[in-house]
């Protein structure tokens, strides 16, 4: 019975030992399943970004009624009509107007200029008489004619007073204006593509960025406000050339403010302005819509990078190359500078034996 239990005892050692043997084999020979069996990251780009914003014209003009090119007397154009770039909106009685003192003294700038031919006071003369005429020409272009074309809009053609509003030309272009965040500002850039569809219809395009704004939405409205305090007006153009060159000319007011202060609370997160054109498709001003821009970006995971920015990459033979990568950082992620294409497979979480051309197995 002793020589018996002796033998089970030395037979379990044996296998015991054999099985330790055969363990520190395999670890030897890298044949464990373990240790070079990984998951894999598959690089991809980043979900496209989404924002919300409405349709506008990408012009609108106010034509005033301007007393300093002559009387008033009707529109030439119907409410809601098409007019092309150059087109009388506008009929004036000009025959009492000042261009021809303004033409009488270029003439007589030009006969003194022409007497003296040295004289540089006779040429001075000479150009502030024809920037005279010239600028009062351009009031009357600026008043009368179509800027751009698009479509009328008449708010008051029965004897307006000077000053007030007759009529609106809107433009043909649409444009989208929508606000991006100041976490995702970085992910967009001027004329990058975007696509677009329209809430209530469905309807799908696609655009260009126009322009990012520089300050956030809360200083514009800051800004607006002491401009305004000022008397300075921002009517895109369009008061200012309608009322007219000569008050324009002397009397404008381009305030300096140094104190620029955002308004609300310290703590939200800031907004920029964006504006979208190029609209592969019209859409009416007022409409609402839903933008997607594609992002480039790959995103990469800290799991796949070693140290000095080394990733494994895995082929189809599930054979590994060891490549460095350039990385960029923003708002604490980590994207790919160069290095690396949509679709590689990457090592995740790589042990430090792994070597450049090492077979792996990939958990499924």
């Amino acid at each position: 019975m002793k020589k018996k239990l002796i033998w089970i005892i030395s037979i379990i050692a044996a296998v015991l030992v054999l099985f330790i043997i055969a363990l520190i084999v395999k670890n030897a020979t890298g044949e464990s399943d373990d240790k070079n069996t990984y998951e894999v990251y598959k690089a991809k780009h980043e979900s496209p970004l989404t924002m919300q914003g409405k349709a506008s014209p990408d012009s609108v003009k106010s034509y005033l009624n301007n007393s300093s090119i002559g009387d008033y007397l009707y529109p030439t154009v119907s409410d809601g009509q098409s007019v092309v770039k150059g087109q009388q909106l506008i009929s004036y009685d000009t025959s009492g107007n000042s261009r021809q003192q303004l033409v009488d003294k270029v003439n007589q700038a030009q006969e003194a200029r022409n007497q003296a031919p040295n004289d540089p006071k006779a040429q001075s003369e000479l150009t502030k008489a024809n920037d005279a005429l010239n600028q009062f020409d351009k009031q009357i272009n600026d008043s009368m004619f179509a800027s751009f074309p698009g479509k009328i809009d008449i708010i008051q053609s029965n004897e307006p007073n000077d000053g007030e509003t007759i009529m609106q030309l809107i433009s043909n272009e649409p444009q989208i204006k929508t606000t991006v965040s100041e976490f995702d500002i970085n992910k967009i850039e001027k004329g990058k593509q975007v696509d677009f569809t329209i809430n209530n219809s469905g309807e799908k395009g696609t655009g260009q960025i126009k322009k990012i704004s520089e300050l956030p939405t809360s200083y514009e409205d800051s800004l607006q406000g002491q401009g305004n305090t000022a008397g300075a007006s921002d009517m895109s153009g369009a008061g200012d050339e309608s009322e007219g060159g000569q008050a324009g000319s002397g009397q404008a007011s381009n305030p300096v403010v140094n104190d620029v202060g955002g308004k609300g609370n310290s703590n939200d997160a800031s907004k920029y302005n964006v504006i979208i054109s190029n609209l592969s498709k019209p859409v009416r001003a007022g409409f609402s819509l839903d933008i997607s821009v594609k992002s480039n970006n790959i995103k990469l995971p800290s799991s796949v990078l070693s140290k000095d920015n080394y990733v494994f990459v895995v082929n189809k033979d599930n054979k590994v190359e060891k490549r460095k990568i350039e990385i960029k950082e923003s708002d604490g992620e980590k994207y790919v500078k160069s290095g690396l294409k949509k679709g590689e497979r990457l090592v995740k979480h790589p042990k430090s034996s792994l070597k450049d051309g090492d077979k792996i197995e990939v958990e499924k």
